[in-house]
């Protein structure tokens, strides 16, 4: 496989989507199906101290409403989102080496927040009703209340040491290098002409 870095890398599902042939969630209409709506955080980082699902619950075509609590009573856990994922250039090789992870590992990812929201948008509830509208009626009963903490919302500042510390083990979930850096730092001596730049994303 060709190096990706420096190319522009084509998408591929653009055109179906374009020209009216894809198919969202939200094109399908079977028989029976339910609809469900998410509560979701609107803080970037807060306790929650209390889900009142009752309202919620006894609306008109409402069949569930679930919590965080409810996810952890039927012995669901964090998902492990790291470390994950193949190596571009050889998918018989994992993304990441073992020693990228922090020590004790990367925090684990739990889909609906029981205890503490950690981003805006994080979900707190899911409601399922019988129809679109009803999950969405229902969806604004349910009653949260947080307690605001401080926020991070930049990756450079979350490694301050004064930072808001967003998970038990830290901010910092994986670092890691790869190649030589003999040979990089040697091609930078050698090269004619050199450009610094901070970047955010890889991407």
């Amino acid at each position: 496989m060709e190096p990706l870095i420096g190319r522009s890398v084509p998408r591929r599902e653009d055109f179906r989507f374009l020209t009216g042939a894809g198919r969202f969630s939200d094109d399908f209409d079977i028989d029976g199906q339910a609809y469900a709506c998410f509560v979701r955080s609107p803080h970037a980082h807060a306790r929650v101290l209390e889900i009142d699902v009752a309202a919620a619950r006894a609306a008109p075509g409402v069949l569930a409403v679930l919590t965080g609590a409810d996810y952890l009573a039927d012995g669901n856990g964090g998902i492990d989102h790291l470390l994950m994922g193949v190596d571009y250039a050889d998918t018989k090789l994992p993304a990441f080496p073992d020693e990228a992870a922090p020590p004790g590992g990367a925090p684990p990812h739990v889909p609906i927040a029981s205890d503490r929201v950690r981003h805006v948008g994080d979900p707190v509830a899911m409601v399922v009703a019988e129809t679109l509208a009803a999950a969405l009626d229902a969806a604004e009963l349910v009653a949260v209340d947080y307690e605001p903490l401080p926020a991070v919302v930049g990756a450079r500042d979350a490694l301050k040491p004064d930072a808001p510390v967003m998970f038990d083990s830290g901010n910092q979930c994986i670092e890691f290098s790869r190649g030589d850096p003999a040979a990089t730092e040697a091609a930078f001596l050698n090269a004619d002409h050199v450009v610094r730049l901070d970047g955010l994303s890889q991407r």
